[in-house]
């Protein structure tokens, strides 16, 4: 299930403690449409953006070495 409130935020800069980007984390946030990924983060699970239809810029750190299916 989706852990971000969808109707509050078009742009989501996610905090240098986060690791992995959860399974669906942002999945059908369609008001989405900037995320900026910290160099912590290793890790984006599957669905994590799936149905994001607003999302044009996502900034991936090359410290992510795994990016699940239909992310």
């Amino acid at each position: 299930a989706n852990v971000f409130d969808s109707s509050l935020a078009a742009r989501v800069e996610v905090a240098e403690s986060v690791a992995n980007i959860a399974t669906s984390a942002f999945s059908g946030c369609r008001r989405l449409t900037d995320v900026t990924l910290p160099a912590s983060v290793t890790s984006i699970g599957d669905r994590a953006f799936m149905g994001c239809t607003g999302l044009r810029n996502v900034v991936i750190p090359s410290s992510v070495t795994n990016i699940g299916a239909s992310a």
